[in-house]
């Protein structure tokens, strides 16, 4: 069997994050698996598959939304078993590149759906685009429930699987921790600044907490300025520090006396799993994509905007170390439902089953 992910680009990003996880362990299983990106890259996620091996091939489109794309993207489809989609535009040009190269009539295509707040979705005008270019998969796999429910009000495909996101558990409780300041109570918040996530109400919980409470963003996008502009505004931009985009992640969770993630919505973040794999602590809104890794422990979870709850859930934390060991334990017996491997083995059944069945 060979397998070719297929992914816009490696940079910052759950799904790219995911990719440079899975894929190794997928060669590891005897599972001979390529990365195909459409933008040339740099970053740590095509260091990690550099490193380990892994075959990244590269279109390096000057424009990812050319319908270019589709052409150049159907040159390297003809070797392969399995064609495995991620994101959009290049779920896009890869339903399209199988009806315009049709010479591997024998692969199967597959898409994975990392989000259930598609804005493509929103709009009425798109569905019957949406239906046609979904329909070309032989399977759409959903990453949470809520993911489903989504796919199938607007696709109604018969073939949409749940496979969970999943971390390296071991990998991530055994990472270095990364020095921070000891005297002080140190807060992080992993997530790019974008619309779907609420730096906000963290900046000003941060204003109703002591001075000794500081929070580390780590992350880039368009909203930073804006949350930049606030910690002005409230007279906290000295315990308010953006850390831009770290290749350290495991290691700064670890030493985080909270993770927060305060997000409108999710897919099925990984952060999150990462976090909860830290052993410290954890705090996030309660939004698809979220709540469904603690359906035991609802203390973790706060509604999005709620600064006060917020406030007075990293308060007790704080205040409570017994309780704040609980939390942390919780959340790592939690997590290994999630482990990497566990859903590696699904999708490898996935893909058998598939060619099983042509």
């Amino acid at each position: 069997m060979k397998v070719l992910q297929v992914i816009n680009s490696l940079t910052a990003g759950g799904a790219q994050k995911l990719i440079a996880d899975f894929v190794p362990i997928l060669n590891n299983k005897g599972i001979a698996t390529d990365v195909l990106l459409f933008n040339e890259d740099k970053g740590p996620f095509l260091e990690t598959l550099l490193n380990k091996n892994v075959r990244v091939m590269n279109i390096k489109s000057k424009r990812l939304y050319s319908p270019y794309n589709i052409f150049e993207a159907a040159k390297y489809f003809d070797k392969y078993d399995i064609i495995h989609t991620h994101l959009f535009p290049a779920i896009y040009w890869t339903s399209l590149a199988k009806i315009i190269r049709p010479a591997n009539w024998k692969a199967k295509y597959l898409l994975t759906e990392h989000s259930n707040s598609n804005r493509r979705f929103t709009k009425p005008y798109l569905r019957p685009v949406d239906k046609f270019i979904y329909n070309r998969f032989d399977a759409l796999i959903a990453i949470s429930d809520s993911v489903k429910d989504v796919l199938w009000k607007r696709i109604g495909h018969p073939n949409i699987p749940v496979i969970f996101n999943g971390v390296n558990v071991k990998e991530l409780s055994s990472a270095s921790p990364v020095e921070l300041p000891e005297d002080q109570v140190n807060l992080l918040m992993v997530a790019a600044f974008n619309d779907a996530k609420d730096q906000i109400t963290v900046i000003k919980a941060i204003s109703r907490l002591d001075e000794n409470f500081h929070i580390y963003f780590a992350g880039q996008g368009y909203t930073k300025e804006s949350s930049m502009q606030l910690a002005k505004e409230l007279n906290v931009e000295h315990r308010v520090h953006f850390m831009g985009i770290r290749r350290d992640i495991p290691g700064l969770m670890k030493s985080a006396d909270i993770n927060i993630l305060s997000s409108h919505w999710e897919g099925l973040s990984c952060v999150t799993l990462e976090a909860m794999a830290s052993g410290t602590p954890f705090i996030g809104t309660d939004v698809n994509g979220i709540k469904e890794m603690f359906t035991n422990n609802n203390y973790a979870l706060f509604k999005t905007g709620d600064v006060e709850s917020l406030v007075q859930k990293i308060k007790k934390i704080v205040s409570d170390k017994p309780f704040a060991r609980e939390q942390s334990e919780i959340n790592f017996r939690e997590v290994m439902k999630f482990d990497i491997e566990v859903m590696t083995d699904h999708y490898v059944g996935l893909y058998k089953s598939l060619l099983h069945s042509r």
